[in-house]
C-alpha cells in the first residue's frame, strides 16, 4: 500500500506517528498498556479510522466526478468534431512562440491526400496556398494578431494534390496571450467553400450580364424600393432625365418632379401595389430642361429578398417622334385626299370640258359623212374621225387609270358567255387585222364551261387592249386569240393567251411595259403610237378580278400575252333569274333599265349587240316615233342630238334651262327626256329630282337617260341614284343612242 500526503498528515495528526513502520510498535503499547491508556488510544485509532474512511469516501467521489468530467469532454469532442465534418470544416491550432501548428485530418482530404500520407507542417500549408492570396490572408491574420480585428477571416485558393485550386475559408481566434498580451496561441477552421464561391461567380457573372443588358437598352428602366425611392436606373433613364445616376437615388418621383407628372407617377404605383399584372399608360412627361415628351410607362412589381415585394421595376418608351411622324402622316393623308378630290374634280372638270367639244366635232363629222361628199371630203373627215376616236380613247385610258390608282374601279360578278364575249370583243378588230393582211382567229377549249362568273365588261376591257395590241405591233403573220381551263376545286383558273408573230419585246422591258406611260420603244422616232397606257389597266383590272397577266417575247419573235383569272362556272339551272333573263323581254314590263348603280343594261346591250333589237323598224316616224325631250344647253350638242333622234325617225323638243324643261314637262307628255348635267338654273340631278316628284303627283312615268360629258364612276352612280334610268356618255355613239330608242320603243309597244 502506498501512502500518500494526505494520508500521512492524518496518521500524524490522529496517532501521533509520522512514518507508517510505527504502528506496529505503537499497536504494542497499546496493548500493554494500563486500561485508562488503552481506552485512550483506541479513542484515538477509532478517530483515525473514521477521518481515513471519509478521506477514501472522498476520493471515490473526486474520482468518479473526474471519470464523468472526462466522459462529457469526451462527448464534447466527439461532437464538436462531428459539426465540423458536418459543416466541412477541419481545425487549425498554431503555436506562435513554438512556431509550429496542428492541422486536424479533414485538411488532408481537402488538400486531396490521405490520412498519413504527408506530414502537413506550417511550411507545408503556406507552399500550397496561391501566392497573391497568401499576401492578403497574411495581412489580415496580422490586423487580428495586433489588436486591430476581434478575430482572423480570409479567403484564399490552395493548390490540391492534383494541381486544381480550391477556395478556402479559414477563420481564427487568440486563445492564450502572454503577461503583455501578446498571443500565444491561435485556435481556428479551414472550411472548403469552393462550391459556395463558383455559385457566386456564376451569380456575379448573371448580374453583370443583366447590368449590362439594361445599360445598353435604349429606353429609359428604372427600379423603385417599396417606399417609392430610385434604387437605380441605366444610362437611357440619365440621358432623358439630364440627371446623373447619383442624383436619382433615394429620391422619389415628387422629389425630382415637382408637379402633377410625379404625384401622378405615383398614385399609377399604388394602383400598381394594389392590382398586381403589368401596367401601362401614355402619359405627357415635364422633363427638368423644360421639354415635354410623350411617352408610355410599363411597369411591374419585382419581389424582394425576404420573397416580398421589393419594389417597382419600370421602363419608359419616348413616343414623341412616333406622335410626331402619326401628326404628320395625318396631314399627309389629308394633302393627300385633298389632293386626290382635286385630283378627281379636275379630270371629271378635264373630261367634261373635252368630251363636249368632242362630242360637236365627232358628231358634225358623222352628220357630214352622211351629206354628198367628195372622195377627198370624206377621206379626210374620216381621218378627222378616226382621230377623234384616238384622242377619245386617250382620254377613256387616263380616266380608267385614275379610277384605278383612286380605288373607284368597282368589280362585278356577273355570269357571261365566254364564246360569245371573245368573238365581240374581236369581231371589231377584224377589219383593221384584214388591212394589215393579219390573219385573226380565236379558240376556247371544249371543257371551258359555257356559263363563267366574273366582271364582263373589264374582261373585255382586257382582251380588246391585248387583241389590238397584237395587231398593232404585227406587220406578217397572225394573232391568236384561245382559253382553257387550268386547275381543278377552288385552285382552277381561266388561262386566256393572246400570241401574235410582231417584233416582240426585249427581255429587259416585259415588266416595264405594264408601267404608266411605258413602252417597249421610247424613242421619239419610234414607229407605234399610244400612252402607254393600255397595258398598265390591263394588268390592274386582272389584279382587282383575283387573277394575274404578264408576257412571254422575243425581239423578232412574237409576243405571248397569258391572263389568268378564277374559274367561276354557273350550271344553267342555277343561274340567277336576274342574269339569264332577255334584255328586250326585260324592258317591256319595267322601264327601269338600270340593272345596278355601275352599269346599265342600256349600255351592257351596246356591248352585247344589237341583233335582236335592230328588228325593230329604226326609219319610224310620226306616230310610231317616240316624243323625246332634249335638255342641253350646248346649241351644237344640241343640234347633233336632234339630228340623229330625227334621223332615226323620232320627234325632238329642246329645252336650254331647266325652267323650260319643267315647263315642257307640265305642258305635254314625253316618251324619254336626254337630260345634260350641266344646265342653267340648276344641274340635272336637281332636275331629275323634280321631275321625278311631279310624276308621283300626277302618276306617270317617264324614262330619263342621262347624255352628258361628266364621264367619273359618281357621275354615273349620282345620276342613277337621282332617278334616272340610264347614263351615257358624250361623245355618243349613234349606235347606242339607236340602242336606247329602240328599247323605249319597244317597252312602250
Amino acid at each position: 500500500m502506498s501512502w500518500g500526503p494526505t494520508q500521512l498528515r492524518l496518521l500524524q495528526n490522529k496517532l501521533g506517528l509520522t512514518d507508517p513502520g510505527e504502528l506496529p510498535a505503537w499497536w504494542e503499547q497499546v496493548v500493554h498498556g494500563d486500561p485508562a491508556q488503552r481506552a485512550q488510544a483506541l479513542e484515538r485509532l477509532r478517530d483515525y479510522l473514521d477521518s481515513l474512511q471519509r478521506l477514501w469516501a472522498d476520493d471515490e467521489r473526486a474520482a468518479r466526478q473526474a471519470g464523468e468530467a472526462l466522459a462529457a469532454e469526451q462527448a464534447r469532442r466527439e461532437r464538436l468534431e462531428l459539426a465540423l465534418d458536418s459543416a466541412d470544416a477541419a481545425v487549425w491550432d498554431w503555436a506562435i512562440t513554438e512556431g509550429r501548428a496542428y492541422f486536424s485530418p479533414r485538411v488532408l482530404a481537402i488538400l486531396g491526400y490521405a490520412p498519413g500520407e504527408i506530414d502537413l507542417t506550417l511550411a507545408l500549408w503556406r507552399e500550397h496556398m496561391q501566392p497573391d492570396d497568401r499576401i492578403e490572408a497574411r495581412e489580415r491574420l496580422q490586423a487580428h494578431l495586433r489588436g486591430e480585428a476581434p478575430h482572423y477571416e480570409a479567403e484564399f485558393r490552395v493548390r490540391t494534390k492534383s494541381g486544381q485550386w480550391r477556395w478556402i475559408r479559414s477563420r481564427g481566434r487568440a486563445v492564450a496571450q502572454d503577461a503583455e498580451g501578446r498571443p500565444l496561441r491561435v485556435v481556428g477552421t479551414h472550411t472548403d467553400v469552393t462550391d459556395r464561391r463558383v455559385a457566386e461567380e456564376e451569380v456575379l457573372h448573371q448580374l453583370r450580364f443583366i447590368e449590362e443588358l439594361v445599360e445598353i437598352i435604349p429606353n429609359p428602366v428604372y427600379f423603385k424600393d417599396r417606399l417609392g425611392r430610385y434604387i437605380g436606373c441605366n444610362r437611357a433613364c440619365e440621358m432623358l432625365f439630364g440627371l446623373r445616376r447619383e442624383d436619382w437615388l433615394g429620391r422619389t418621383a415628387t422629389d425630382l418632379r415637382q408637379d402633377d407628372a410625379g404625384r401622378e407617377e405615383e398614385r399609377y404605383d399604388e394602383a400598381l401595389y394594389a392590382e398586381g399584372g403589368i401596367q401601362t399608360y401614355e402619359t405627357r412627361l415635364p422633363l427638368p430642361t423644360g421639354e415635354v415628351r410623350d411617352v408610355i410607362f410599363s411597369k411591374t412589381l419585382f419581389t424582394g429578398t425576404q420573397g416580398g415585394i421589393g419594389g417597382v421595376l419600370g421602363v419608359i418608351t419616348d413616343i414623341t417622334q412616333q406622335k410626331r411622324v402619326e401628326s404628320e402622316l395625318r396631314d399627309a393623308k389629308t394633302a393627300a385626299e385633298a389632293a386626290s378630290r382635286a385630283k378627281s374634280e379636275f379630270l371629271a372638270n378635264m373630261s367634261h370640258e373635252i368630251r363636249t367639244p368632242m362630242n360637236g366635232i365627232m358628231g358634225l363629222v358623222d352628220l357630214t359623212l352622211e351629206t354628198q361628199l367628195s372622195d377627198s371630203q370624206r377621206r379626210y373627215l374620216t381621218l378627222v374621225r378616226s382621230s377623234s376616236t384616238s384622242l377619245l380613247n386617250i382620254i377613256n385610258d387616263i380616266l380608267d387609270l385614275s379610277r384605278i390608282e383612286a380605288g373607284r374601279m368597282n368589280v362585278e360578278q356577273l355570269a357571261f358567255d365566254l364564246r360569245t364575249l371573245l368573238q365581240e370583243a374581236v369581231a371589231p378588230l377584224e377589219p383593221r387585222a384584214r388591212e394589215k393582211g393579219l390573219a385573226l382567229h380565236s379558240l376556247v377549249a371544249p371543257d371551258v364551261p359555257e356559263q363563267l362568273v366574273a366582271d364582263p365588261l373589264r374582261l373585255r376591257q382586257i382582251l380588246v387592249n391585248l387583241v389590238g395590241n397584237a395587231i398593232k405591233f404585227t406587220r406578217q403573220g397572225r394573232v391568236d386569240v384561245s382559253a382553257w381551263p387550268e386547275g381543278q376545286g377552288g385552285a382552277a383558273m381561266l388561262h386566256v393567251c393572246v400570241a401574235d408573230t410582231g417584233v416582240g419585246i426585249p427581255a429587259d422591258k416585259l415588266e416595264r411595259i405594264f408601267e404608266s406611260f411605258t413602252q417597249a420603244d421610247s424613242s421619239t422616232t419610234r414607229e407605234f403610237g399610244g400612252t402607254g397606257l393600255g397595258l398598265t389597266i390591263s394588268r390592274r383590272l386582272a389584279e382587282a378580278m383575283g387573277g394575274r397577266l404578264w408576257a412571254e417575247s422575243e425581239a423578232g419573235q412574237g409576243s405571248r400575252f397569258h391572263l389568268t383569272l378564277p374559274l367561276l362556272g354557273v350550271q344553267a339551272d342555277d343561274l340567277d333569274h336576274e342574269l339569264r333573263r332577255d334584255w328586250g323581254v326585260a324592258a317591256a314590263p319595267s322601264l327601269n333599265l338600270s340593272r345596278d348603280k355601275a352599269r346599265t343594261r342600256f349600255e351592257t346591250t351596246a356591248y352585247r349587240g344589237l341583233d335582236e333589237l335592230e328588228s325593230v323598224d329604226a326609219s319610224d316616224d310620226g306616230e310610231s316615233g317616240l316624243h323625246v325631250l332634249l335638255v342641253d344647253d350646248h346649241a351644237v350638242n344640241r343640234f347633233i342630238a336632234t339630228s340623229l333622234i330625227r334621223r332615226l325617225g323620232h320627234r325632238v323638243t329642246c329645252a336650254v334651262t331647266a325652267t323650260e324643261a319643267l315647263a315642257l314637262c307640265e305642258a305635254q307628255d314625253f316618251d324619254l327626256i336626254f337630260m345634260d348635267i350641266q344646265i342653267p338654273g340648276m344641274n340635272g340631278i336637281e332636275l331629275t329630282h323634280r321631275i321625278r316628284a311631279m310624276e308621283a303627283a300626277r302618276g306617270w312615268h317617264c324614262p330619263i337617260v342621262a347624255l352628258t360629258a361628266h364621264a367619273m364612276p359618281l357621275d354615273r352612280v349620282r345620276c342613277l341614284e337621282a332617278g334616272m334610268d340610264d347614263y351615257l356618255t358624250k361623245p355618243v355613239e349613234q349606235d347606242r343612242l339607236q340602242g336606247v330608242l329602240q328599247l323605249v320603243s319597244r317597252a312602250r309597244r
